[in-house]
């Protein structure tokens, strides 16, 4: 009797042991299902000229139109992607190169996750521009600096970099852009190079469209609190009648865009005074504050808005533009 009642014992403990056991692996393979797909897989390589293998700084790479990375000053990039991402596109566009779409499965497949990608330039043709013995006429459009309603900042913050900031102009007729200038705040790093942007307009959205300008510019003010103007004559960036945008776009040059500023704080549950750090980045532009009496307004692109243009009705840059009519 008692034989029998250890041997029961037995079966019933080895039997547990093999069901808790086989409950354990079951457990174990669902969860590495779910990790394995949902698993990130590291992009990382180089974006070159098809022309003179050089390598392009400051290319987009966007992947569906919402999430993406740009290029560094020598032409790298790095970012994360799913497994679920690898039958979806990715888009690669720099200025004055033709855009290139791939999949991702086909990066995936170069050399150990790090690709070597190439770019072929655009072959750009001006538009003839007739000569005329007639004076042309110039003709300043945008807003004008208020030192009562232009006091405005924006924090820029690293991890929103690449940004661009534009403002929407529009000329009496068709015209050629002849300069255009921002007003750099005092705040920030007003010494830092920011590259220039020229849009026309989507005919649906409203919003910034097509590039106008297809060469790099770029700006360096020496300081800040005043304006920084930069010609475009040679360009030839002529422009339609129902108006086009002006971008300040801040790109991540380096350790030397980053300001670090110490403030104080009042802390209610100390109830003291605390040290906090503030981090912000690059040159910043001044911005006023909208009213009735002007119809100006804020477009915004950065990677907190998904790679998209938003816009805001509740400030707008100091940016202008001078134009030139026939």
């Amino acid at each position: 009797m008692i034989v029998k009642v250890i041997r029961e014992a037995q079966f019933r403990g080895s039997f547990f042991k093999l069901f808790s056991l086989r409950y354990i692996c079951f457990f174990f393979l669902i969860a590495k299902s779910f990790v394995s797909h949902g698993q990130n897989i590291a992009l990382h390589g180089e974006l070159k000229s098809s022309k003179n293998n050089t390598p392009i700084p400051y290319a987009y790479l966007i992947l569906n139109g919402k999430n993406g990375t740009i290029t560094n000053q020598q032409g790298q990039f790095k970012m994360r992607v799913s497994e679920t991402d690898l039958k979806d596109t990715l888009l690669i566009s720099s200025i004055g190169y033709k855009s290139k779409e791939f999949q991702i499965n086909e990066l995936v497949n170069c050399n150990n996750f790090n690709c070597e990608i190439y770019l072929e330039p655009l072959s750009i043709r001006l538009k003839e521009v007739e000569i005329k013995p007639r004076k042309s006429i110039s003709n300043r459009i945008g807003p004008s600096y208020n030192k009562d309603e232009c006091q405005i900042t924006q924090l820029i913050s690293l991890h929103r970099l690449p940004e661009q900031i534009a403002i929407f102009l529009q000329p009496k007729k068709e015209a050629v852009i002849k300069d255009v200038g921002f007003f750099i705040a005092k705040e920030g790093k007003p010494k830092t190079a920011f590259r220039i942007q020229v849009y026309d307009r989507h005919p649906k959205s409203g919003l910034p469209n097509k590039r106008l300008l297809n060469t790099n510019v770029y700006a360096t003010p020496k300081r800040g609190n005043r304006w920084v103007k930069v010609g475009l004559e040679e360009h030839n960036i002529q422009v339609p009648k129902d108006g086009f945008f002006i971008a300040m776009e801040i790109l991540n040059i380096g350790k030397s865009g980053i300001k670090i500023r110490k403030f104080k704080q009042y802390d209610e549950e100390k109830s003291t005074l605390i040290t906090k750090l503030d981090t912000t980045y690059g040159a910043h532009v001044n911005f006023c504050r909208a009213s009735e009496n002007n119809d100006y307004k804020q477009f915004y692109f950065s990677k907190q808005t998904k790679w998209g243009w938003l816009k805001s009705s509740h400030t707008y840059p100091l940016i202008y533009a001078t134009v030139v009519y026939e």
